[in-house]
């Protein structure tokens, strides 16, 4: 019984050419948001990553007792460019996702909390950018002390953008 309303009503949207309109851009912006997700969630990895990987590349130089090689600062250098790189592209997407899915970025204080933490860690992704590329000009390693600061500070972002998007999308009543 189910499946035959479901063929009326199919029949009967696609003789009505306002709801097929409706239909065909429904299904464009649904595939826009899958989209828009599968960037996000990509970038959301790469960002991850990069952040992990520099800390324990210093830490286990640091334990080690030796100066990070050449090669390492350049890999370093390069996760640093790749985690920029993704939060610019998580920046793009998840403005682009709130405004698809709910019109506005007006969603609560939660919300509001999670953009000021994901403000702290783009802000804090770009001074250690800025700071890789004149410590590798100088030829000289990166100062542990202030790349630990930044990690505490980078860390307690992540917890208000998580609690934030927590709270944001989490129904109440389900």
């Amino acid at each position: 019984m189910r499946l035959s309303c479901c063929l009326q009503a199919e029949t009967y949207m696609t003789l009505r050419k306002d709801i097929k309109v409706f239909c065909e851009n429904r299904s464009v912006k649904l595939n826009l948001i899958i989209t828009l997700k599968i960037i996000h969630y990509v970038a959301l990895f790469l960002a991850g990553g990069a952040g992990v990987a520099n800390p324990l590349l210093i830490k286990a130089h640091k334990s080690s007792g030796i100066t990070p090689s050449n090669e390492v600062q350049q890999t370093m250098l390069k996760l640093v460019k790749i985690s920029l790189l993704a939060m610019i592209l998580i920046w793009i997407s998840g403005l682009w996702l709130a405004l698809e899915i709910y019109g506005t970025l007006n969603m609560g204080w939660a919300f509001t909390v999670k953009i000021i933490g994901a403000s702290i860690l783009l802000i804090s992704t770009v001074t250690v950018n800025l700071y890789l590329i004149n410590r590798a000009k100088m030829n000289a390693p990166p100062k542990e002390k202030f790349l630990k600061s930044l990690t505490v500070l980078n860390r307690l972002a992540l917890l208000a953008v998580l609690t934030g998007i927590s709270i944001t999308t989490t129904r109440i009543g389900f």
